[in-house]
This record gives structure tokens, sequence and C-alpha cells, in this order.
């Protein structure tokens, strides 16, 4: 079997297991009835988007990420202390708050 093919293959069964996984934890109540897929992967490219000064602080930054995100796929979130906040560069395109401060205005 040629590379390609493998890793198709191999991505074929990673997704079938994936799938069976949140197919039992949904039949479990622990997971939200409207989640997908798509959500799962949706989450994993944006962890992959974070830009962070050192690993260090892209590997916290990450775990934080998925704290969240985990806790939003629940169906009861068991309110757990996140790992601490890590601060990052601003996301580009984000315009200077009021005041003349830069970053996103929190309100």
């Amino acid at each position: 079997m040629s590379e390609p093919a493998e890793f198709a293959a191999e991505r074929g069964r990673t997704l079938a297991s994936l799938l069976k996984l949140v197919r039992q934890a949904k039949d479990a109540g622990s997971l939200r009835e409207d989640l997908v897929l798509e959500d799962i992967n949706l989450a994993l490219l944006a962890n992959e988007g974070i830009r962070a000064a050192t690993p260090e602080m892209r590997q916290a930054a990450s775990r934080r990420f998925a704290a969240l995100m985990l806790q939003s796929f629940q169906t009861h979130p068991v309110r757990m202390p996140l790992p601490p906040a890590v601060r990052l560069p601003p996301a580009q395109g984000w315009a200077c708050g009021r005041r003349g401060r830069s970053g996103p205005v929190m309100r």
C-alpha cells in the first residue's frame, strides 16, 4: 500500500474510532446531543492556530483552550478550575479599543 493510501486508511480508522467514542459518550449522557465531529475538528484546527512567544507558552495556552472546549462539549459541565491564562499577542485585525488601548474591548 502506498504512503498516501496508508495515511488515508489510518485517518479512516481514527475517524471511525472517534465517532464510536462520541456516540458512546452521547449515549451515556456525557456529551451534548448537538455535538458533531465537525465541532471536534473545529476545536483541533483552532488549537493549531494558537501562537505564542515560546513553545512553553503555546503549550500552556493550548491546555487552557482544551479545558474550555472539553467543558463546552459536556452536557452538564463540571466547573473545574481552568489552567492559568497565558498572555498571547493580539489576534491580527483586532482594532484598538476605546481610549487608545489596544486589544479587545471587554464589556
